[in-house]
């Protein structure tokens, strides 16, 4: 077996002990809540400030009603659990940034780019994001038991692979294009920074079951 095989079944065997405990399964439920809503709130303005036309439209406004229908899925399985969910961020679209004035400095950059290579560095974080939650959604799925479980993380999933294909088809559209070099180097740093955010927030996740499970159940 080698080592990757053995890393994904470490996790398919910590989540097993995540979802047996519901609280500890309520605290992972949590971040994907939260994510799907930030998502809610980034495309609502990304909508409004970009202006799509034609596909690349009616792809994002489906994007947009699927977070908005992730993050009550989400809610729901959380109270399912007999867990309060926790009160959202107040600064949901910084929730992917380090920092609020992480988050400030980097909208105040983009604002200042023309809007072809705004859209760009947009749709690479973008794809870096559902890249992760699609992976981590995947790996959620083999520790489930439950049948209902199962059948709604799945539709979840297969909406995150036509928000990835919408998503990379655009980028491949632009990598045809004047800007193909901006292209490989945005997605290039938008997976480096977004693996930071993800391992980062998988740190909080550990901290807090931990406290619950007195030691183990490494998510």
């Amino acid at each position: 077996m080698n080592d990757d095989r053995e890393v994904f079944d470490a996790d398919v065997a910590a989540f097993r002990e995540v979802v047996r405990h519901p609280k500890a399964h309520a605290q992972i439920l949590g971040q994907y809540r939260i994510g799907e809503y930030a998502g809610v709130v980034g495309l609502r303005q990304l909508l409004a400030e970009m202006e799509p036309e034609g596909k690349l439209r009616e792809a994002m406004e489906i994007h947009y009603r699927d977070e908005e229908r992730h993050s009550r899925v989400f809610t729901d399985w959380i109270y399912r659990l007999g867990v309060e969910p926790e009160p959202m961020p107040t600064e949901l679209m910084g929730y992917f940034s380090n920092s609020p004035e992480e988050f400030r400095e980097r909208r105040r950059v983009l604002e200042q780019l023309a809007p072809e290579v705004r859209r760009i560095l947009v749709f690479a974080g973008i794809n870096a994001v559902e890249r992760l939650a699609f992976n981590q959604f995947e790996t959620h799925l083999r520790a489930l038991d439950r049948r209902e479980d199962v059948a709604e993380l799945e539709q979840v999933i297969r909406e995150e692979k036509f928000h990835l294909s919408y998503v990379e088809r655009e980028l491949e559209r632009q990598q045809q294009g004047e800007h193909g070099a901006l292209v490989t180097a945005a997605l290039d740093e938008a997976r480096k920074r977004f693996a930071q955010f993800s391992e980062r927030r998988r740190a909080e996740a550990r901290t807090s079951i931990e406290k619950i499970l007195g030691g183990g159940g490494r998510p």
